[in-house]
């Protein structure tokens, strides 16, 4: 509903369904809580540069 706001899901389930629901759904990116979290910032570092492309 706001072009301007950018979707990243952390979550413990690592089911291939859940994350290609989440992809079709329009999530920009999804990670798993085991993910490293350099791995984190460089997504969120990814979502704010969409954002600004937007703008």
């Amino acid at each position: 509903m706001s072009p301007h706001t950018e979707t990243l899901i952390l979550t413990g389930y690592d089911d291939f369904h859940y994350a290609q629901r989440a992809l079709r759904e329009g999530v920009c990116d999804y990670l798993l809580k085991t993910s490293r979290p350099d791995d984190i910032v460089k997504a969120a570092l990814r979502a704010k540069a969409r954002i600004l492309e937007k703008r």
